[in-house]
């Protein structure tokens, strides 16, 4: 475990557990009603390279983890908003996971850039949804060529094109889809500092595929 300063503060974090057997109507993966588990404490996420023991908030999410089963999956995969002690967080805990940004979070990112260039102008909603349709496609260069045009002038384009390439990996989103996995949580953030989602799902003809979150709300 790597010490983070976003992760060292003692706040209230939430373990969310649901499960995601069922589909959209685009065939993706989606939330099953009613399947929800929580777990909420004030503890910290954070430790010492150096020290053998996880930290609060890690032990809770292994907990759960555990109890859901998803140490016994074939195929797990992690979720996260792309704050690094998160992804540390799952080395640690889930090696063998694949990891993906959550696509909400990405957006998010990318629309706060759109706003910063344009502003109230109205062609600031096309230039985002441009943006989101190259995301959701995985046109990753596509995106971080129409960021560039900017970067020169907004701090917010270069911060943005660093942080698509940081987590380029994590941002394959066809090949998720294809692989059966969520590629965004779709929960309400509201009075929580932390989630973690450990989800199933199913692609066809095969094994459940839990998956776990953590997003900063």
């Amino acid at each position: 475990m790597y010490p983070h300063a976003e992760a060292q503060t003692r706040e209230a974090k939430l373990v969310t557990i649901w499960t995601a057997e069922s589909r959209d109507k685009e065939g993706k993966p989606v939330r099953d009603p009613g399947s929800i588990t929580y777990s909420a404490a004030i503890e910290s996420a954070a430790t010492l390279d150096t020290s053998p023991d996880l930290s609060d908030f890690a032990a809770r999410v292994q907990r759960e983890a555990s109890r859901r089963g998803f140490t016994e999956a074939q195929r797990p995969a992690v979720l996260g908003d792309g704050s690094s002690w998160i992804w540390n967080t799952a080395r640690e805990l889930f090696p063998q996971a694949t990891q993906i940004l959550d696509r909400f979070h990405a957006k998010e990112h990318l629309s706060q850039v759109g706003k910063v260039i344009y502003g109230d102008r109205p062609e600031g909603k096309p230039w985002i949804q441009a943006r989101y349709d190259e995301l959701d496609q995985g046109r990753l260069k596509s995106l971080v060529q129409a960021l560039h045009g900017h970067a020169g002038q907004h701090k917010e384009a270069r911060e943005c094109v660093r942080y698509i390439w940081n987590n380029r990996h994590r941002m394959r989103y066809p090949k998720f889809h294809k692989q059966g996995f969520c590629t965004s949580t779709g929960v309400v953030e509201a009075g929580c500092n932390a989630e973690c989602i450990v989800t199933r799902s199913y692609a066809a003809e095969e094994p459940p595929i839990p998956i776990v979150s953590w997003m900063i709300c």
